[in-house]
């Protein structure tokens, strides 16, 4: 055979390995990090060039031809691409559709980058005449031209976040049918780095020593932990930290775990760096992703803020990274490629020697264990930067006290209190709907979800009973009951809590917000601005009310019922409801005014209730480490889960049976661990029967080195038995 290239591809799908394809022009170079079209198995696929090897003399296969090159040079650099291969390393994925998270979901597909123009709007003439002229405009009209003004051209979705108080949609149709605005091809301008001084905040003496111990650390890289009480002004420790890099023409990318919570700090971080910030998740269109990426490939954006994604996006020339809520479990993938956004993080921060920085109130136990073990160093702010004193605690007992609704007497006394003062009160229930169960008091049937085994939930706004797990829904009629159909709900939920409120508090303004209420983005983001604007007397809301959003008019906090993670199997399990009382509870540390929480429990003399009252979260992890090392549990052991899944429940007990003989076929360490396999909480969900196998060890490395070695052969096992599975490293939860 002539020798000739051959052209290594990762390909887009979750077939494992790298195929080997010869060029469809010998003439063209090709370069590791292009992508490219190729056939594979019976359709086209998109793939990335990993290698070109330029002598193959033979091969065992007949090589198909690329089939189309969809970038003139490579699009994502070589640290990014060595970044994907250490996650799909670490985390046993397929390493195509791992390299894949390097682009926006845009340039997965067959699409090539100039193909997809954002469209902006701006001014026409004949509109600036209907200006100069005195053309009489609506009020939404006259808000829209002035910050059409202010931006000189602005998106929809940009006119819909700075105008979050009015119906852009319908408005823009009426000036554009008037001709008096028109679209045009959005410009991406590098933006020169300015600060807005009069949005900044002064920094107190804590903040000051925080700055300067975190620039000194720059030169060795190591990660820092930011150990911030609530409202002790980490954000503005991050905005002091950022400038220091947009002096040095380095970027900067802010990791947020929630949608919400980033929204929140893009606009903060907009309003001190305007211009210099893009935001990117879920929530955008696929060209507007697309342009903030390119943007901060080019180093056009200086500044990046987002959810765990964000962390795979290119960026020219990046200083620092900074993780949020380091301690939350949204930065773990639950499905598909399982990677945590922290680790990922902190890993290309290696990579790309840029600075790392992990904030939070409750930084989680791995966390704290490496600092101890000093592979992190960690900085304290440990005074409110507004509130005087922390918010006094008071437990009311649900076993020796009334609860109607879910409401004590001493809550709602509260809240009365509260509202006469024209302060706020946030209520916080994390279980949405109207309640948890609904029974027949005549033949006491309990509606659970044909597809799951778990309970469904009724939502009475609805009128609908829905599976939480899988979107199954049922109305009252449909219910395999008896004739009376004497349905009850039993339990409480976030619609039930609204509706009870409003029944006690008819003059109060009352608001919720779950992932029940269907509202998009920007009307979340329109929904808070009431809070923060004083528009709103009393919210009620699951955790998405508990994470970093500063509500200054809140005094008075009460957490109904959360007591289900007290005697949770899962060993994470009282770390996130003690995180989650800390991170409620600082909703009212942001005000002049001394906050108050109010716990309704039937536990109130549990040890972790008393541990966070009586010494903070410091106490409680003090104690819980102990705990944890002399049950030889993460931090000081590591967990990996194997899992399955099939609509066959024999084909995953068969499947991980064969797993744990193939795993414990050879002499392990003595302190490696392997299950037999164990049912998860939700044995059914969406369908499916699932189980795991956990394996447990001192070492990370022999875990990693036994499923590496294995994985070929639990590949062809899962095919074999028609299973799907999946390993998990450092699993958030066991089941």
């Amino acid at each position: 055979m002539i020798a000739q290239s051959c052209i290594k591809v990762a390909v887009f799908s979750p077939i494992r390995g790298i195929f080997d394809y010869l060029p469809n022009d010998a003439s063209v170079a090709l370069k590791r990090g292009q992508r490219v079209l190729v056939p594979f198995r019976n359709s086209m696929r998109v793939g990335l060039v990993i290698e070109v090897a330029d002598n193959l003399h033979e091969s065992r296969f007949s090589l198909k031809n690329i089939n189309l090159i969809l970038d003139e040079q490579p699009l994502v650099s070589k640290k990014m691409i060595r970044l994907a291969e250490w996650a799909s390393g670490y985390y046993h994925y397929p390493l195509g559709p791992a390299i894949s998270h390097l682009f926006p979901p845009y340039l997965r597909k067959n699409k090539q980058i100039n193909s997809a123009p954002i469209l902006e709007w701006r001014i026409s003439i004949a509109g600036k005449n209907a200006i100069s002229g005195g053309q009489r405009l609506g009020k939404s009209q006259i808000k829209i031209f002035e910050k059409l003004r202010e931006l000189g051209s602005a998106t929809t979705t940009r006119l819909k976040t700075e105008l979050s108080n009015i119906h852009v949609n319908p408005v823009i149709k009426k000036l554009e049918d008037k001709g008096w605005i028109e679209k045009q091809p959005q410009k991406i301008r590098k933006v020169t780095p300015c600060v807005n001084e009069m949005n900044l905040v002064k920094l107190n003496k804590e903040q000051l020593d925080a700055v300067s111990f975190i620039r000194q650390k720059n030169k060795d890289k190591k990660p820092i932990v930011l150990n911030g009480v609530t409202g002790s002004g980490k954000t503005e420790v991050y905005i002091e930290l950022i400038r220091t890099c947009l002096d040095a023409s380095k970027q900067v990318i802010l990791l947020a775990p929630e949608i919400t919570l980033a929204e929140h700090l893009f606009k903060r971080l907009d309003s001190v760096f305007p211009g210099s910030v893009g935001i990117a998740h879920s929530s955008y269109s696929e060209k507007k992703r697309l342009a903030t990426w390119q943007a901060c490939k080019q180093g056009e954006l200086n500044i990046l803020v987002g959810t765990r994604s964000a962390v795979w996006t290119s960026m020219r020339n990046l200083g620092l990274i900074i993780v949020d809520e380091e301690h939350d479990p949204s930065y773990r993938q639950q499905d598909g490629f399982m990677y945590s956004g922290r680790d990922t993080a902190i890993v290309r921060a290696k990579f790309e020697n840029a600075q790392i920085l992990l904030g939070s109130a409750t930084p989680s136990l791995e966390t704290i264990r490496n600092v101890e073990l000093k592979k992190f160093s960690q900085v304290f702010l440990t005074k409110g930067a507004v509130a005087p004193k922390p918010p006094l605690w008071e437990i009311v007992n649900l076993k020796t006290v009334e609860a109607r609704d879910g409401l004590t007497h001493r809550l709602l006394d509260n809240i009365s209190e509260t509202l006469k003062k024209k302060e706020q009160a946030l209520l916080f229930l994390n279980r949405r709907g109207y309640s948890p169960v609904v029974i027949c008091n005549s033949c006491g049937y309990k509606p659970t979800c044909k597809n799951c085994d778990w309970t469904m939930v009724y939502h009475k706004s609805l009128d609908l009973i829905l599976c939480h797990h899988c979107g199954y829904t049922l109305s009252m009629n449909q219910l395999n009951c008896c004739t009376k159909k004497k349905m009850r709900p039993i339990g409480l939920g976030t619609e039930r809590i609204q509706e009870a409120i409003k029944n006690y508090f008819p003059e109060a303004i009352v608001e919720r917000v779950d992932s029940d209420i269907g509202l998009s983005t920007t009307e979340i983001h329109g929904l808070f601005k009431k809070v923060s604007e004083r528009k709103i007397d009393i919210l009620i809301g699951t955790q998405m009310v508990a994470k970093g959003l500063d509500f200054s008019g809140i005094t008075l906090i009460g957490i109904l019922n959360s007591d289900g993670a007290l005697y949770s199997g899962e060993f994470k399990a009282e770390e996130r409801f003690a995180q989650l009382l800390i991170q409620v509870s600082g909703r009212a540390a942001r005000s002049i005014k001394r906050g108050r929480v109010i716990l309704q429990s039937e536990h109130p003399d549990h040890p972790i209730i008393k541990k966070i009252i009586d010494h903070g979260y410091q106490g409680y992890v003090s104690a819980t480490l102990k705990e944890r090392k002399n049950h030889n549990v993460p931090p000081f052991s590591l967990f990996a889960l194997i899992k399955a899944s099939s609509k066959q429940e024999g084909r995953v007990k068969v499947f991980l049976k064969l797993i744990h003989r193939l795993l414990s076929a050879n002499t392990l360490p003595t302190d490696l661990i392997i299950s037999q396999a164990v049912p998860m909480t939700i044995y059914k969900k969406a369908g499916l029967y699932r189980s795991v196998i956990i394996i447990k060890s001192h070492s990370r490395i022999e875990i990693q080195n036994l499923i590496a070695k294995k994985i070929s052969e639990i590949e062809l096992l899962s095919k074999q038995n028609k299973v799907k599975w999946s390993v998990e490293l450092d699993p958030e939860g066991m089941l």
